[in-house]
């Protein structure tokens, strides 16, 4: 039985590989080119201290949670003495991406670090990859670690990217479950007028029939704030969320990427509150095209429900406009197209001792 498994799995890694080179040896899709190009080009014609970057791990690996990763001969090495012990699965998980990526495709010979931080907004002089950031131009934006791990896959025993989830079967409300995390900073009462995800709670409870809001997991200080606990619910299912036409991405500490993306797949209508935070694909996300925007503090949140439950068929058109999103830039084909081609080109830029 094993033996016919490992049969098996190196089967589909061969039938991997070879679709996989495939889809690389062709044309580098716009969007990849254009947010790769913009976020490389403070470093096009300044050179890269290779001595500056392993200062920086040294020195300051621990604050900003980073690895050292490098490539040689398609080998991957990383050094992560600085990494919180809670974050070492973050890094293995791109170990193993950029592992599978040299054993596919191979990548050139490289050193660069890899912050594996929820985001990261900091300049230090040399780019650093990161999985989210504002608008700092010297950070390199990288698929994050839950995506390359397929964690969009929430269903049990179907794929989410062929499984069709038909509108005129969900039910008009919008459905949220989450953290109390937010603004990265512990929190205490006074925060909690400036916290989205309050307001969304607190909407929920004003109006129920449209708005199932709930807080699963207290963190940051949140379990020692009573008003907090009003807002407390019970966990549903993917399936059961997935019933449902309405969803909502709303920052927490950075992006909301937790299981990373699997709402844009499955077939609902996005509300989209304003952010400077963003992701690789971010800047390809049209508002009015692929989501619903709403203001950072939701004040216009029901007002814009309620244009969707009177333009039922525009917004059943801006969902499937987000599902074929979803579907042809956040598969694990196209993340790893990805971080192969920002990390291919990053390899090219002028690095000195």
């Amino acid at each position: 039985m094993l033996k016919l498994v490992l049969i098996l799995f190196s089967l589909s890694s061969i039938l991997f590989g070879e679709s996989f080179q495939v889809k690389i040896s062709q044309c580098i899709p716009d969007w990849m080119h254009t947010q790769i190009e913009k976020d490389l080009a403070y470093f096009k014609d300044k050179p890269i201290s290779l001595s500056e970057l392993d200062r920086i791990y040294k020195d300051k690996g621990q604050y900003l949670q980073a690895a050292k990763f490098t490539i040689r001969q398609c080998q991957v090495f990383v050094e992560s003495d600085s990494i919180h012990k809670m974050h070492l699965t973050r890094v293995q998980r791109y170990k193993d991406s950029i592992a599978l990526l040299c054993k596919t495709t191979g990548l050139p010979d490289m050193t660069f670090l890899l912050s594996v931080n929820d985001g990261l907004n900091l300049k230090e002089g040399v780019p650093i990859f990161a999985m989210c950031k504002k608008k700092s131009e010297q950070i390199v934006l990288l698929p994050d670690y839950e995506i390359l791990g397929e964690r969009y896959q929430v269903l049990k025993g179907r794929n989410i990217e062929k499984t069709e989830f038909p509108w005129q079967y969900k039910k008009t409300k919008l459905i949220w479950r989450g953290s109390t995390a937010q603004l990265w900073t512990p929190l205490t009462e006074m925060h909690l007028p400036y916290l989205s995800r309050v307001k969304l709670c607190e909407l929920s409870q004003q109006h129920p029939d449209l708005i199932d809001a709930k807080f699963t997991i207290f963190a940051q200080g949140g379990e020692n704030i009573p008003y907090l606990r009003k807002f407390e619910g019970t966990k549903v299912a993917f399936e059961e969320q997935l019933d449902c036409k309405y969803a909502i991405l709303i920052d927490g500490n950075t992006c909301a990427y937790s299981t990373s993306g699997w709402k844009l797949f499955g077939n609902f209508l996005i509300f989209k509150p304003d952010s400077n935070w963003i992701q690789w694909y971010y800047p390809s996300l049209q508002p009015w095209v692929h989501y619903v925007p709403v203001k950072s503090n939701l004040e216009d949140l029901l007002e814009k429900l309620g244009w969707a439950l009177t333009h039922d068929d525009d917004a059943q058109k801006i969902a499937q406009a987000c599902r074929d999103f979803a579907l042809t830039h956040l598969t694990i084909e196209d993340d790893l197209t990805y971080l192969y081609f920002v990390l291919e080109r990053y390899s090219r830029l002028h690095f000195v001792p």
